[in-house]
């Protein structure tokens, strides 16, 4: 008698061609991935290298520049001006009613040709005095119109004529204030005119006659100036 034997059910080996297969798509997509890594550091590489040399070239250029190497563009504008005065009550200048208050931001005096990469507050201020005409000197009509504001203005400092001629330049920071904002004179040699106010596009500069500041030059509310403090 025999006994009869039971069949354990056949376990397929992978073949060593189906293996070989799965490696190489292993290794194709290593390789791929690889690949796409060296392309990603070599892009950032190449793009830090463009940064590096536009940065290079931007400081080159500048220097040349300024070393007369290459012309600069001329970029033409105007700045427009205005008057800031300290608001004083009819009731103080008159002994009878003769109007509304005066005082505050004036309207358009007037616009002054510049250069808005180039010209400084500092020559603009002799751009607002004088004026060249058939090769003369003379002073600017705007000028003169300022004057003649500046001279029928309260003094309660007692500033001579000589003096009342002086003014400074300032600027508003939001509408919401009420005085303007004074530009230190010192600034004035360095400082463009175009860079002088909050939005060029759309501000204007604004002159404050020595009468409305301080003998120390500081600008004081309205009150204070109508008594001379």
């Amino acid at each position: 008698r025999f006994k009869k034997m039971s069949r354990s059910p056949l376990v397929r080996k992978p073949s060593s061609s189906s293996h070989s297969l799965s490696q190489k798509d292993n290794h194709r997509r290593d390789q791929k991935n690889q690949n796409k890594i060296d392309d990603e550091i070599a892009e950032k590489l190449k793009q830090e290298k463009r940064k590096a040399y536009e940065k290079e070239m931007e400081g080159a250029v500048l220097v040349a520049k300024d070393q007369g190497l290459l012309p600069i563009p001329v970029e033409k504008a105007r700045v427009i001006l205005r008057i800031y005065t300290h608001q004083q009550s009819v009731f103080r200048s008159h002994s009878f009613l003769v109007g509304n208050e005066q005082g505050g931001i004036s309207e358009k005096l007037g616009g002054i040709p510049i250069i808005r990469n180039k010209t400084t507050l500092d020559e603009l201020r002799q751009l607002i005095e004088t004026t060249v005409d058939n090769n003369m000197i003379r002073r600017n009509p705007l000028y003169q119109e300022f004057l003649a504001i500046v001279f029928s203005l309260p003094n309660p400092y007692g500033y001579s004529d000589k003096e009342l001629r002086h003014y400074r330049f300032a600027y508003f920071r939001s509408s919401e204030d009420k005085l303007p904002t004074m530009i230190p004179i010192e600034a004035e040699i360095e400082l463009l005119a175009s860079e002088s106010v909050v939005n060029f596009l759309t501000d204007d500069l604004i002159l404050v006659a020595r009468s409305q500041l301080r003998p120390d030059f500081t600008l004081p509310n309205p009150e204070d100036h109508a008594i001379g403090r």
